[in-house]
């Protein structure tokens, strides 16, 4: 029995099983990462382990004038691209 995930799709040709077991690996993989990462950084945030860096972050954006005129620019897209379509 060929393992269905492994196999090469050119060697083999595409069924609907092969997609259908492929599928369900990568999301279910790319779902297990991403759950996986999200629970670090909600760790993270809960431990304050960083928190006078992302203080830091915050403050010098906020000096720099970047926040406001990313804000600003996406804003102005974002409404620009609503009321033109």
């Amino acid at each position: 029995m060929l393992d269905l995930v492994t196999v090469n799709p050119f060697t083999v040709g595409i069924s609907t099983e092969l997609v259908a077991a492929k599928n369900r690996y990568y999301l279910g993989t790319f779902v297990g990462y991403f759950f996986g990462f999200f629970v670090l950084l909600v760790i993270l945030d809960r431990m304050s382990l960083y928190r006078s860096v992302v203080d830091k972050l915050y403050d010098s954006a906020y000096v720099s004038g970047i926040s406001h005129s990313l804000t600003s620019s996406l804003t102005y897209s974002l409404t620009h691209v609503l009321t033109h379509s």
